[in-house]
């Protein structure tokens, strides 16, 4: 999962023609960057655009009460791997992805996993849910994050009808954690921010790892990203710490800069 989304967007591509499917989180993602915003003179255009796309964009309200359009699965480590429908096969497991967690099951309930509307919904006697829980905590850019728990962390920076957002997140699986850092510039028009292109520089040391049981001490491993000045939609950068599952407390970071 990592290293699919880690890839260059055109090997990423191949990768996914190779296997016959193509990912919510590529056509989202084309499609979202296909799009002339500033050719939205109304504002009603512009949220019936969105809600005629609901199954590619999602306008998210951000922790300024503001508007903010993203795509739909936008920071979900699966997002290269299930279809549109938030469906995915790997192996002997079909798992439909959700906002707020997933479900799997074995591939032989495919028809009743796909369709599955919502994470309450799914039946216990046929698979297992696996919840989202996720620690979020935005703070200025300016500020220094030395007591900085959690799995989730957002910068902004915003000057006038232009913003810098940065975001560091964990997430694991059975075998693996993975820190991935997202800055990306934005714009404002029509009362919701979207993706823009601008120069941007980001320079980042970001120390995280976890606790192995009946050990006093913890394992981190340290992502460090500087990155010359590029007029680039985005700057990414992930890392993965490979673990036991169920051997372990207090994933999360140590300390930001």
């Amino acid at each position: 999962m990592t290293t699919v989304a880690n890839m260059p967007q055109g090997e990423r591509e191949a990768y996914e023609a190779q296997r016959g499917y193509i990912s919510i989180g590529s056509e989202s993602e084309r499609f979202y960057e296909s799009v002339d915003f500033d050719s939205y003179n109304d504002a009603a255009d512009f949220h019936q655009l969105v809600a005629d796309n609901s199954d590619l964009l999602q306008l998210v309200v951000d922790e300024d009460s503001e508007l903010t359009l993203e795509t739909r699965f936008h920071s979900h480590p699966a997002r290269y791997l299930i279809n549109r429908d938030g469906l995915a096969i790997i192996g002997d497991t079909a798992a439909k992805v959700f906002e707020n967690g997933t479900f799997k099951a074995h591939r032989r309930n495919l028809q009743q996993v796909a369709k599955l509307q919502c994470l309450e919904d799914c039946p216990a006697h046929i698979g297992r849910m696996e919840q989202v829980n996720i620690i979020s905590k935005t703070i200025d850019f300016g500020a220094k994050s030395s007591a900085c728990q959690g799995t989730e962390h957002q910068w902004h920076s915003t000057n006038g009808n232009n913003r810098l957002r940065a975001r560091i997140l964990i997430t694991s699986d059975p075998i693996r954690s993975s820190c991935e850092l997202l800055a990306r510039p934005y714009k404002r028009t029509l009362g919701a921010w979207y993706w823009c292109s601008r120069t941007m520089k980001v320079d980042a040391t970001v120390t995280w790892g976890y606790k192995p049981d009946n050990q006093q001490h913890r394992t981190t491993n340290t992502l460090v990203f500087f990155h010359d000045y590029e007029r680039t939609t985005s700057l990414k950068r992930t890392e993965t710490l490979k673990f036991n599952t169920g051997n372990y407390s207090g994933l999360g970071f140590d300390s930001l800069d």
